[in-house]
């Protein structure tokens, strides 16, 4: 380092020995002399601090932006004020929800978006949050598809209906709120596969025995009795299923996801429908009848609906069964298949296959189908019943004829096709 100009005298000569990194501009003192280089590497090492503190503030820009971009993105239902629309009494507020978007709190997920479970006050409230959003606007069919939650769920109410509390909405996204079902949906215990998997706050390493069952398909029946027979226009569901069913912490069974739902009254006559309902020439109640069916055919056998030996679906299966003369018992589920039960259990069975006959007119309403369950629970309430309204559910249980059984074609997609 250059010593100062004031020091370069006579006087300082031996001031400076044994320092060997300073220097001097005149020769006459005793250290070295310093050159040209020595000023450039000084000159160079100031460069290079500045490169690196502008580099610095560079990066510490960049951080900024982008953190109030996400942030900014977070409070995108702030900005593009969210109105919110309840159908029952709330002990909870919009922010509640808001704030409790988190993706730790993801319970699911769909083609429509995320489910959240979001508890919403001190008290430990909790209700489950279906996010319907889009990268863009929400497109035609998540449109109709909220459309139609709100419009049915929000006008009906039915213990084995789950409850609707209320809607948010904004220009991207849409929010419902529901009743937190504390034991999930029944395809979550009802296969194994799907038991091995975790649910969050669900401890389901528990086998669902035949009394559970039954309820839970007396349950579920009658929320499609509900909505077949008991509304001013009659609903079809036109997706149930295993996961469509929702359990609560004893287990009672409430229909869900109203997405692909209709009124008869508005949409009855033949239009372009699911693929599930492709081969139908009208869109009515005995859709959810058959898909009933299936059910009733899962919780007796424990087998998926999709899939089955010699890839039938199950109710090709169950039908192929019952018309080679084997024995019920031989097709349930070994997990239930105690002597106590043996009787309930096949007589649901065939309910199943009563359900799922090709026609759909010879398949029973559902009115029907809950008195059967009634009686495969209690016979003599059943009895006392059919007396009374003269629903007569006999046949519903006898064994099915040739006839009446689905035209197999022994491929996956026709187990979807009534």
């Amino acid at each position: 380092w250059p010593i100062r100009p004031k020091l370069e005298n006579a006087a300082y000569d031996a001031s400076f020995l044994n320092n060997p990194r300073l220097c001097a501009s005149n020769s006459f003192m005793r250290i070295n002399v310093c050159n040209a280089q020595s000023h450039r590497s000084s000159k160079t090492n100031l460069t290079l601090i500045v490169i690196l503190a502008i580099a610095a503030a560079i990066c510490i820009l960049l951080v900024v932006l982008f953190t109030i971009t996400a942030s900014r993105k977070n409070r995108d239902w702030f900005d593009s004020t969210p109105k919110l629309t309840s159908f029952q009494s709330l002990n909870f507020t919009e922010s509640n929800i808001l704030l409790g978007l988190k993706e730790h709190n993801v319970i699911g997920s769909g083609r429509s978006g995320k489910v959240y479970r979001i508890i919403v006050n001190p008290s430990g409230d909790t209700v489950a949050v279906k996010r319907i959003s889009n990268n863009q606007k929400l497109n035609e069919k998540l449109e109709k598809q909220f459309a139609a939650e709100v419009e049915i769920l929000g006008n009906i109410k039915h213990r084995h209906i789950v409850k609707l509390l209320c809607c948010i909405s904004c220009e991207n996204s849409k929010l419902l709120m529901y009743e937190y079902m504390e034991n999930s949906s029944l395809d979550h215990w009802l296969h194994k596969k799907k038991r091995l998997s975790p649910i969050s706050g669900v401890a389901n390493d528990m086998i669902l025995d035949w009394p559970k069952r039954l309820q839970i398909a007396l349950g579920a029946a009658k929320g499609l009795c509900y909505m077949h027979h008991d509304c001013s226009l009659p609903i079809i569901h036109r997706d149930v299923k295993l996961s469509n069913i929702l359990l609560d912490s004893e287990f009672n069974a409430k229909i869900a996801d109203f997405g692909l739902a209709r009124m008869l009254a508005k949409h009855g006559e033949s239009c372009h429908v699911h693929r599930k309902y492709a081969h139908t020439t009208k869109v009515n109640e005995k859709i959810d009848v058959y898909s009933f069916g299936v059910i009733l055919l899962e919780l007796t056998t424990g087998r998926e609906a999709k899939g089955g030996d010699e890839d039938m679906c199950l109710v090709d299966w169950a039908w192929r069964h019952i018309l080679d003369g084997k024995a019920i018992a031989d097709a349930i589920d070994e997990e239930i298949n105690h002597y106590s039960f043996l009787g309930e259990i096949s007589n649901v069975f065939k309910l199943g296959i009563s359900c799922t006959v090709k026609r759909p007119s010879k398949r029973p309403p559902m009115k029907k189908v809950v008195q059967a369950l009634l009686k495969c629970s209690d016979p003599l309430y059943v009895v006392e019943q059919t007396s009374r309204h003269n629903l007569d559910v006999a046949p519903l249980l006898r064994n099915p004829e040739h006839d009446e059984m689905p035209q197999s074609t022994h491929r996956l997609l026709r187990c979807n096709t009534y």
